[in-house]
């Protein structure tokens, strides 16, 4: 006990003022945990006796960021249909939230789906049924299961069903209303852009967020893929709730900086998902929204790492970050990646322990995969010898590597993606 206390003093000298604040937060969550399971134990008993014949299950949805808020719910719903993790007796699921609502009209919406308890009669029944299942699996039976693979849909479920999410006649009314505001009309056509930085995580979670650098990209190598859609009439709405740098070109009237505009909010947000011609993402929570609430279109670019790929979905078109070596600045192929097991680094930090940089897309080949992009919506890109070698190459290689890693059997199963042409044609030679 001494050496505890001793520890814990140290590291609040250590960390300063935010280490206490979190330490004490801690011990306020617990005394206000065991005060209410004092409460409510009665309940629990009466839980467990039923348990035979009405099955009261309890779980976390995760509301604050919205990638896992839309993936993990929707996968819920979508397993459910597919009969995943159901027990053969009536049951009754509650969720509860984790604290901050990334999207309070998506809340609003979801309220009509899934069940939720307030936070002080949801929390503690699922921190004493957690604590329950560490000394007995019986107590299991109480939790509701997670997807199969977080937000991933590693089923394919989302090829089978379509989405759990609608909207009203009045909110489309509405929607089509603010597209005005902000220079669209009815039927402009137009792309649902995301690039990732960590302003957002930065400005609602307190906490060092650098270890995820290797994932963001910059706006600026964008002005050309819009630039590309323009010559197309296809405006570049550019989102997110908040970001680093603007993105303005006032020779470019198709480019619109939603994300710093005084129109913004959580209602369009969404509604700019669902009208979208197709979305580009660099790969982060954001593109739940048009992808999984939606089933859009998805050109990913400059993914990482990649063995992140997702791999289940037919609308997806795929480019990644080039890994380099450090050391003789040459870029690795993909059997290098995987053999030397950097698929699946998720720390800033461990691809500079690994001699490793990542390299994003120039601006030039950006336009390039979005003009392929445009083309395969429109059904209208035509894949020639070569490119069909390529992408076989690619999946032959990939598949046949990944397996050597730890998330094999639940990161991908059967795939349905394709890698950008234009991508393998620039850089064949990672596949050599």
């Amino acid at each position: 006990m001494k050496n505890f206390f001793s520890s814990q003093i140290e590291q609040i000298r250590v960390g300063g003022f935010l280490v206490l604040f979190t330490k004490i937060k801690k011990i306020l969550i617990l005394l206000y945990s065991i005060f209410f399971l004092l409460i409510f134990f009665p309940i629990y008993i009466i839980t467990i006796l039923i348990s035979p014949y009405i099955l009261i299950r309890f779980g976390f949805i995760y509301t604050s960021r919205i990638g896992h808020f839309v993936g993990n719910t929707e996968l819920y719903l979508l397993e459910s249909k597919e009969e995943i993790n159901i027990k053969n007796i009536r049951h009754i699921d509650f969720f509860v939230t984790d604290g901050h609502i990334s999207n309070n009209f998506l809340f609003e919406k979801y309220l009509k789906s899934i069940k939720t308890l307030p936070y002080s009669i949801g929390y503690p029944s699922l921190i004493f049924f957690r604590f329950c299942n560490k000394f007995s699996r019986f107590f299991f039976k109480f939790l509701i299961p997670s997807t199969k693979q977080g937000d991933r849909d590693v089923n394919c479920l989302m090829e089978k069903f379509n989405s759990n999410f609608f909207f009203s006649n009045q909110e489309i009314d509405d929607g089509f209303y603010q597209l005005q505001r902000i220079g669209l009309q009815k039927n402009s056509r137009f792309v649902y852009l995301i690039v990732r930085d960590d302003a957002y995580l930065n400005e609602n979670f307190k906490k060092d967020w650098s270890y995820h650098s290797y994932r963001d990209c910059s706006i600026r190598n964008y002005y050309k893929l819009a630039e590309e859609l323009a010559r197309n009439k296809i405006y570049t709405i550019r989102m997110g709730k908040k970001v680093k740098e603007k993105f303005l070109d006032k020779n470019n009237n198709y480019l619109i900086d939603y994300a710093n505009s005084e129109y913004k909010s959580d209602f369009l947000d969404i509604f700019l998902a669902s009208k979208c011609f197709f979305a580009i993402s660099t790969g982060c929570g954001l593109d739940s929204v048009p992808d999984v609430l939606f089933r859009k279109p998805i050109l990913f670019s400059d993914v990482a790492p990649i063995g992140y790929l997702r791999t289940y979905s037919s609308r997806y078109l795929l480019t990644f970050k080039k890994y380099y070596s450090s050391n003789n600045g040459k870029a690795l192929k993909l059997t290098e990646i995987f053999n030397n097991n950097l698929g699946y680094l998720v720390h800033a930090n461990d691809y500079k322990i690994n001699n490793i940089y990542l390299q994003e897309s120039s601006p030039e080949e950006l336009a390039e995969y979005a003009k392929e992009m445009l083309l395969r919506v429109e059904k209208k890109w035509i894949d020639s010898n070569e490119d069909v070698i390529n992408q076989k190459l690619f999946w032959n290689t990939f598949d046949k590597n990944s397996i050597n890693n730890e998330f094999n059997s639940i990161m991908h199963k059967k795939i349905h993606s394709i890698v950008s042409s234009n991508f393998l044609r620039l850089n064949r030679d990672i596949l050599c």
